[in-house]
């Protein structure tokens, strides 16, 4: 995987959410548009975005961590593992014939592809979890701390429809709650806002917030 540089790190993410944003914003007009009698299917179009939105913000996340940690790479070094063909992820004793896998391989290269492999296979599953990453990326996050509630209710959503189909419980008499566009809304925009944040921290002074201004104002109309 080659890395890019930081400007064109910044070039890739603008367009990707730039993407994002216009099709989470023709998903939400689409199940605006829905009949009544088609409720399900229209609360079925919101749990799709809200799995697309957990996406996007991984997405996100990943990237900005990888530049910094390959380019700082002693943040991290203790937390993971060699890569290896095994599902080890996380520190453990190094065998030589794990070694032996990379015998053609630098040092440097080694250490890159080992941050690239932890990367890859990283979930967030919670805001505490993304503010450890970021933290461990030296990025100061107390600004992001008015998202919390807004991202661990759109994580948890978005993990009880990818686990259990959007079933509360079994034993309910509806285990299948509806869902409101309006709190789809406020999930979108406290999580664009926490997005364009992060990139804030990233890089002081980015214009990506700015490219971003419309979608904004769209989800903002969403939870008025």
């Amino acid at each position: 995987m080659g890395n890019l540089d930081k400007s064109s790190l910044l070039k890739k993410l603008q367009i990707q959410l730039n993407q994002d944003w216009k099709r989470f914003q023709n998903i939400i007009m689409i199940a605006k548009d829905i009949k009544d009698e088609y409720k399900g299917s229209q609360d079925d179009l919101y749990r799709m975005f809200i799995v697309f939105l957990h996406a996007t913000l991984e997405t996100l996340l990943r990237e900005i961590l990888r530049f910094i940690f390959i380019n700082n790479p002693k943040y991290i070094l203790n937390d993971i593992s060699i890569i290896s063909k095994s599902s080890k992820r996380y520190p453990h004793k190094i065998t030589l014939s794990e070694l032996y896998e990379h015998k053609d391989m630098t040092v440097d290269q080694l250490i890159k592809l080992s941050i690239n492999q932890f990367l890859d296979k990283m979930s967030f599953n919670s805001y505490r979890e993304i503010i450890n990453q970021l933290q461990k990326a030296q990025l100061k996050t107390k600004i992001l701390t008015k998202y919390q509630d807004n991202i661990d209710a759109m994580i948890s959503k978005r993990h009880q429809i990818v686990h259990r189909f959007d079933r509360t419980n079994s034993k309910d008499e509806k285990p299948i709650e509806s869902l409101n566009y309006k709190v789809i809304g406020q999930w979108m925009y406290n999580t664009a806002m926490f997005c364009n944040d992060v990139i804030q921290l990233f890089d002081p002074g980015s214009d990506i917030a700015e490219v971003n201004k419309e979608s904004m104002k769209f989800f903002q109309r969403l939870i008025t």
